[in-house]
């Protein structure tokens, strides 16, 4: 456990560029490793939620997912260990607005999506 900790203290210390190319890796190295995981996310959830997709689409999908949990991995590490900073310099944040899609005790939602 505390090597895991050690090492993801070293991570968080990694160039922004860096960490996402590892985090690509664990999550490569995850979609190929934890079978059950991967078969219960290709059947159960992306099958049956995107049953009209094509094949291909679905295994895109499924390799975006894993490459996505990876790089969360790093993104954790940086949010407890790591520096914002260099990673909030290229990033440009559109549309801060109210949804009217909000369940009625939410007095507003934000939406945004951050570009690089």
């Amino acid at each position: 456990m505390w090597l895991g900790m050690g090492l993801m203290v070293g991570a968080a210390h990694l160039p922004w560029l860096w960490q996402r190319a590892i985090g690509r890796g664990v999550g490569w190295l995850a979609l190929h490793l934890a079978r059950m995981r991967r078969r219960a996310a290709e059947a159960n959830n992306i099958a049956l939620c995107f049953p009209g997709e094509s094949p291909e689409w679905r295994a895109r999908l499924l390799r975006d997912s894993f490459d996505a949990l990876g790089i969360g991995l790093f993104e954790f590490a940086r949010a407890w260990w790591g520096e914002i900073a260099p990673v909030r310099r290229g990033l440009r944040f559109e549309g801060w607005n109210t949804s009217t899609h909000c369940r009625p005790k939410v007095a507003a939602c934000c939406w945004y999506r951050a570009t690089s």
